[in-house]
C-alpha cells in the first residue's frame, strides 16, 4: 500500500512533432499542508517494462510535454504522486508492463511554413514555440470567459474572471517566489496597484513564519531611503506616516509626518515567571533588568504590585502571552537575522523561563481599582494599593514618581475591597 493518499489516473500520451504530450488527473485525499501534492513523477521506458524506466520529469500540475525526440519514436510512461512530506502514491498504470504508449509523428513541417503545422494556419496543438519573438495585437488563452491576454495596444497583461473562476492568480511552484518585479528607471514605481472599484487596492494574506507576511526592505542608503510611506491623498487633511525611517532621518520605527496617533496606547514588553498569578488590568512593577540593547531598548522581569504608593510601576497588564519555547518571541532587544528570522539562543532561554506581558504605560485604557483609597471622581490620580495588583485613589493632585494613572470617570465603592475596572489615562510612560 502506498504511503501517500494522492492518486493519479487517466494518463494519456499524444504524439506530436518530436515530442509526446502527457496529461493526467490528480485526486487529493487530505487538506493538510504536509500531505498536499508536491510533484508528479514521470517515468519513461523504451520497452513496456517499468523496471527499465527512468524518471524524466517532476511536475506540479496535470500535464507535461516530453520534447527532444525524433520521428516515429515510441515511449512507455508511468506516473505517481509525491506529497510535501516525500510520501509516494500508487503507480499509474498499476501494472509494470502496461505503460501508456506514446509515439511521435513520422513527418515534420518544412521550415518557416506555418500552414504545414495546421491547415488554416491558426493553431498549434500539443506543441511548443521556443526561441522566437511573437508580435501582434494580442495573444490570448481563450476567445471569451476566464482567460489571460497579452494586449500590445494597451501594453498590458489582462486576466479575466468568471463566476466559476473566482480569482486571478500568479502561482509559484515549490519554493519559487510567487512574483518578482524589478525596475531600474528613475523615480517611477516598480509596481503600481490601483483599484477604481469599491474594494482595496491590495490585500496580502499568508501563513509564513519567517519573517512576516509582508517584508519591506529599502536597499538604498542616506536621507529619504525609508522602508515605506503610507498616505491618504483623498483629502487635504489625510494622514501621512513613514514606517522604517532611514537612519539619516532619525531611524524611527514609525514616524507621523501629518496627523496624530489615535486612539493611542503606549505598550512595553515585560517578562514574568509562569507561576505568578495576575489578571488583565493589574499593575506590575519592575523587578530587574534582563537584557539591554543600545539606548532605545531594555527588557525587564516584573512582579505584581503589592504595596501602597509603590515606586517602579511599569504600567497595567493588557495581556499575557505564553511564549513559544521552540521558535521564541521576537523581542526588539534581541534582533534576529533579517532573511531567515531565526531566534537567538538567548531568546529561546528567555522564552523557556518566562511568560511575556504586554504592559500599558502611556495613553488611554482601563485599570483595576479597589476602594481602599475611597470613592473616585473623574480626574483623581491613582496609585498602587496594598491589595495585590490593584490601584486606589491618591490623596492629593500632585503627580509623583509613584503615580500610575488618572481616572476618567466617577466610581462609588460599596466596600474597601471591591474592585472595579476604571477608565483612565496612564502616567507611567
Amino acid at each position: 500500500m502506498a504511503d501517500s493518499g494522492i492518486t493519479v489516473s487517466g494518463l494519456t500520451a499524444t504524439g506530436g512533432v518530436g515530442q509526446i504530450a502527457l496529461g493526467w488527473s490528480v485526486t487529493e485525499a487530505s487538506c493538510l499542508p504536509y500531505l498536499r501534492l508536491d510533484k508528479v513523477e514521470i517515468w519513461e521506458a523504451t520497452a513496456n517494462n517499468r523496471d527499465t524506466a527512468v524518471k524524466v520529469a517532476e511536475i506540479f500540475g496535470a500535464q507535461y510535454v516530453r520534447g527532444g525526440l525524433g520521428k516515429s519514436v515510441s515511449r512507455r510512461y508511468w506516473i505517481r504522486a509525491r506529497d510535501a512530506s516525500g510520501n509516494l502514491g500508487e503507480w499509474f498504470p498499476e501494472s509494470p508492463t502496461a505503460g501508456i504508449l506514446g509515439t511521435t509523428t513520422s513527418t515534420t513541417p518544412s521550415a518557416n511554413v506555418l500552414s504545414d503545422v495546421s491547415a488554416n494556419a491558426g493553431s498549434i496543438t500539443a506543441g511548443s514555440i521556443t526561441g522566437v519573438t511573437i508580435t501582434g495585437s494580442f495573444i490570448r488563452t481563450a476567445a471569451s470567459g476566464a482567460r489571460v491576454e497579452m494586449n500590445s495596444d494597451q501594453n498590458a497583461l489582462l486576466v479575466y474572471q468568471t463566476g466559476s473562476v473566482a480569482t486571478a492568480q500568479i502561482r509559484a511552484i515549490a519554493d519559487n517566489t510567487v512574483a518578482s518585479f524589478y525596475g531600474n528607471y528613475g523615480p517611477a514605481p516598480v509596481m503600481n496597484v490601483q483599484n477604481d472599484g469599491n474594494g482595496p487596492a491590495a490585500r496580502l494574506a499568508g501563513r509564513g513564519l519567517n519573517p512576516a507576511v509582508l517584508d519591506v526592505d529599502n536597499l538604498g542608503t542616506g536621507s529619504g531611503r525609508d522602508g515605506a510611506r503610507i498616505r491618504n491623498s483623498g483629502n487635504s487633511s489625510g494622514g501621512v506616516a513613514f514606517i522604517g525611517r532611514a537612519s539619516a532621518n532619525g531611524g524611527y520605527a514609525f514616524y507621523a509626518q501629518n496627523g496624530g496617533y489615535g486612539p493611542f496606547t503606549g505598550q512595553h514588553d515585560a517578562m514574568i515567571r509562569p507561576d505568578v498569578a495576575l489578571v488583565e488590568g493589574d499593575i506590575v512593577v519592575d523587578l530587574r533588568v534582563l537584557l539591554r540593547r543600545g539606548i532605545d531598548d531594555t527588557l525587564t522581569e516584573v512582579e505584581v504590585a503589592n504595596q501602597r504608593a509603590q515606586k517602579g510601576a511599569l504600567g497595567v497588564v493588557s495581556r499575557r502571552v505564553a511564549q513559544d519555547r521552540k521558535f521564541g518571541g521576537y523581542f526588539a532587544v534581541l534582533p534576529r537575522d533579517d532573511d531567515f528570522g531565526l531566534p537567538t539562543l538567548m531568546e529561546r532561554l528567555i522564552c523557556h523561563k518566562y511568560d511575556r506581558l504586554v504592559v500599558n504605560s502611556v495613553g488611554e485604557g482601563q485599570i483595576n481599582v479597589c476602594g481602599r483609597g475611597g470613592d473616585i471622581a473623574a480626574g483623581d490620580l491613582l496609585i498602587t494599593s496594598s491589595m495585590r495588583g490593584k490601584a486606589e485613589r491618591q490623596d492629593d493632585e500632585i503627580v509623583y514618581s509613584f503615580t500610575v494613572a488618572k481616572a476618567r470617570e466617577d466610581v462609588t465603592f460599596t466596600h474597601p475591597d471591591e474592585v472595579r475596572l476604571v477608565a483612565c489615562t496612564y502616567h507611567c510612560g
